[in-house]
């Protein structure tokens, strides 16, 4: 056999290893990677972020526990009085009013009266 042979036989049996290498390889993926198992993945690893991120959230509350009860009352009673507004500015307009005091009886068009005032 010629130099030249025997280099191109050489070069067979390396183009045919990694081939077989390659396809292993590729079977490996195959089975690694059905739906199955990325689901399986996937869910593990979002499990263990949420399980993090509770960690951390029950560290904070732990630390924090007391400006977080502040904070919620706060904002409790800021929206109950947000959403009592309109009551409240009934019955503090005679306070605020030049003229007669407008009887209680009369909301809609005092709230509508205080609201147009604001809005000008």
């Amino acid at each position: 056999m010629s130099k030249l042979e025997e280099q191109l036989e050489e070069d067979r049996a390396l183009r045919n290893s990694a081939r077989r290498l390659f396809r292993k390889e590729l079977d490996h993926t195959r089975r690694e990677f059905t739906p199955t198992n990325l689901g399986e993945r996937l869910g593990d690893d979002i499990g263990s972020q949420v399980d993090r991120a509770s960690d951390h959230a029950l560290d904070f509350t732990e630390r924090h526990g007391g400006k977080i009860a502040a904070s919620s009352g706060a904002l409790a009673a800021g929206i109950g009085l947000w959403l009592a507004r309109r009551p409240i500015l009934v019955r503090l307009a005679p306070l605020f009013s030049k003229g007669e005091a407008a009887p209680v009886d009369n909301a809609p068009e005092e709230i509508a009266a205080i609201e147009d005032s604001h809005n000008e």
